[in-house]
């Protein structure tokens, strides 16, 4: 047989302690996950007390909600665990083996496949210098979750036996169902990682061609920085998933791994969820400033013009960032849905903060990729910018 898949009764003592490491890493992913979504979510309902535009409409902000979404649904799956545990074996088929089956396979392959939709968006907004309409984004993102519902609901549809029993040191799918577990799952994981990895890579070597090709630019540094930020998803994505993924096919080719490696695997794919709950957290504020209008603080309000506003706001005011000199070096790659179109990097500059602000804070306010001003225009009758 390609792998275990008879009921543990009772549990080793390996299994156990594997469970109990998963049980932990799943409990912590999905309160993570849960807390950072809740969180996420009370933002867009009362957008209005924080930013200058709905944070539903920011794309990017949209696909790492349902990444997360996704990783709850794996780490949830995980915290079945406890039940077995306390149940001292894993049998099946049984309620709790079929849901915690289901989770795991909506949960591996709808994170794989969200992790893949970022990095498609992010070359299609840097490499591509295109906007996503919002109605198609919406109809993709609908589309992704039915077909991950496919993926996971198609298999016990139509399977005349017990599709989700213990595997190793969970419930998933039958032994017997090796063509599912090949066409309905491992494929579609090993597709989310390579293209990943793929895409991101390339979006690295595009910025930094164009960086080197771009004698002018003041902040190349900083611009290579952000990229190299963004691979870690895709590095972090495959390594907490691949051990599990290669493990399984290796079973396939009859090469079955030791009983301890599934809890080891397990206890990295239940971390996936607090993981990206991390890089989210260190990588927020740079999202927030440059995607979404947040709103300052005093007489003066920062717009961050986003979508369609700025990149109307990009065509008529718009300055090469070769040309930019700011002390702080604060400027930022624009990224999401309003980078700029066109061969060159723009950065807009908007008239939005009041004229006493500017006289007492004696210079303008510079953030990310988008520079600020409030002036009257008479006072600066020779600004071209005001004409």
């Amino acid at each position: 047989m390609a792998e275990i898949h008879t009921n543990l009764d009772p549990l080793p003592r390996e299994i156990r302690d594997g469970m109990i490491a998963m049980g932990v890493f799943g409990l912590m992913s999905s309160a993570s996950t849960l807390s950072l979504m809740l969180f996420i979510t009370y933002r867009m309902v009362f957008w209005r007390r924080y930013y200058d535009h709905p944070i539903a409409t920011n794309q990017i902000f949209v696909l790492i909600y349902n990444l997360l979404l996704a990783d709850f649904q794996q780490a949830l799956s995980f915290v079945f665990s406890f039940y077995w545990i306390s149940k001292d074996k894993l049998v099946g088929p049984s309620p709790a083996c079929f849901a915690q089956g289901w989770l795991i396979q909506i949960g591996d392959v709808s994170s794989g496949l969200w992790v893949l939709a970022i990095a498609v968006h992010t070359f299609i907004n840097l490499v591509g210098q295109r906007t996503i309409k919002q109605r198609t984004f919406v109809i993709a993102v609908v589309a992704l979750w039915i077909f991950c519902l496919f993926l996971t609901a198609i298999g016990p549809l139509l399977s005349k036996d017990d599709f989700f029993i213990p595997a190793g040191a969970w419930c998933w799918m039958n032994e017997t169902h090796e063509n599912e577990r090949l066409y309905l799952h491992y494929l579609w994981i090993f597709i989310s990682q390579l293209g990943s990895l793929v895409i991101y890579i390339s979006v690295f070597f595009f910025l930094r061609g164009r960086l080197a090709n771009s004698s002018k630019l003041q902040n190349a540094a900083l611009i290579l920085r952000t990229a190299r930020y963004m691979v870690v998803y895709p590095f972090a994505y495959v390594f907490l998933t691949l051990p599990l993924a290669a493990g399984r096919v290796s079973s396939m080719a009859g090469k079955r791994p030791p009983l301890v490696f599934f809890p080891v695997a397990g206890t990295l794919m239940a971390s996936c969820g607090i993981i990206d709950v991390v890089l989210y957290l260190t990588t927020r504020k740079a999202l927030v400033r440059s995607s979404v209008g947040a709103k300052g603080s005093g007489n003066g309000l920062t717009r961050f013009r986003t979508n369609e506003s700025a990149r109307r706001e990009a065509r008529g005011q718009s300055f090469r960032l070769g040309e930019i000199r700011d002390e702080e070096e604060e400027d930022r790659l624009p990224v999401g849905n309003g980078a700029p179109l066109g061969g060159t990097i723009v950065v807009s500059k908007s008239i939005v903060m009041s004229a006493d602000s500017f006289q007492e804070s004696g210079r303008s306010h510079r953030s990310d990729s988008l520079q600020s001003l409030v002036i009257n225009k008479e006072e600066f009758p020779h600004n071209p910018w005001l004409k």
